[in-house]
């Protein structure tokens, strides 16, 4: 009986795992670039995507900003209500491996206007980035 306990535990927290899509995200600290450092996870079951794109309404992102600049201070940012698109890109043959392409952007009536790409283990950096407000644009790295 114990042994049963035990595998159905291991299958949950399995499924819990999977159902999940971890996001880190980290800036150069390069003082000559806007960056964003980003951690959270969400809800979506990474291991049925594919290359259709699924779209999620209403999520919420925490971050935190530094202007470039020597002595710029960091800002921590809610990014509230945004509609998102999650795919996978698999062309391993272009790319050199397959990555998770996320967009999201605010609804048209909220200010201020926010788009993001983030691109979660692609091989290149500095590849993410988000524009709040303006025209003022922070990069990252994301896996």
């Amino acid at each position: 009986m114990k042994s049963l306990i035990c595998l159905s535990a291991f299958f949950i927290l399995q499924m819990s795992n999977a159902m999940a899509l971890d996001i880190t995200c980290e800036g150069p600290n390069l003082h000559y670039v806007n960056q964003f450092d980003m951690q959270t996870s969400i809800d979506i079951n990474v291991e049925e995507l594919t290359e259709e794109v699924v779209k999620l309404e209403g999520v919420d992102l925490l971050m935190t900003v530094r202007n470039s600049g020597y002595n710029s201070q960091s800002e921590t940012v809610q990014l509230e209500d945004l509609n998102l698109s999650v795919k996978k890109v698999n062309r391993p043959d272009v790319f050199g491996k397959e990555f998770v392409h996320l967009t999201f952007k605010s609804r048209k009536d909220i200010k201020p206007k926010v788009y993001g790409n983030v691109l979660i283990g692609y091989p290149g950096i500095l590849s993410s980035f988000i524009r709040i407000g303006g025209l003022r644009q922070y990069k990252s790295s994301c896996k």
